[in-house]
């Protein structure tokens, strides 16, 4: 996550699907695990989980589908 962050400049991570089952194990692991070179990224950026949960990917898809017949 520190190289994306360095390399796109994003202000958000958001972390979603199985892996956030672990919840809060998984965003403060990812807080505290950068390397020192890129401690002052993440003390500026946020890392959140998503909030769609498992329904995520069915939303998605039909929001594409959605917007596939409205163009």
């Amino acid at each position: 996550m520190a190289s994306v962050i360095n390399l796109l400049n994003i202000e958000r991570i958001v972390l979603g699907g199985g892996v956030m089952d672990a919840g809060e194990l998984i965003r403060e692991t990812s807080r505290e695990s950068p390397a020192p070179s890129f401690s002052t990224l993440f003390r500026s950026h946020q890392i959140l989980a998503a909030t769609l949960g498992a329904d995520a990917s069915a939303i998605g898809a039909a929001l594409l589908a959605r917007d596939a017949q409205l163009s």
